[in-house]
């Protein structure tokens, strides 16, 4: 039961950072593009945004599932 959870732990997980193929790749892509037009910097600190919450993510499944 455990390694069928770490598997939809992971798979949400990668969900939550937008990869591809995945549920929230479009609707990060479009507030990206969206910020984009209305005000470059507003895209850059989103995109900053994007990159650390993946970041952080990645850290919880490390410290969760692999120890």
């Amino acid at each position: 039961m455990a390694p069928n959870l770490a598997v939809v732990f992971m798979i949400t997980t990668l969900a939550s950072l937008g990869l591809p193929l995945l549920n929230n790749f479009v609707g990060e892509y479009l507030v990206l593009q969206g910020a984009a037009l209305a005000n470059f910097w507003w895209a850059v600190f989103a995109a900053l945004g994007v990159i650390l919450s993946a970041c952080y993510l990645l850290w919880l499944y490390q410290r969760d599932v692999l120890r």
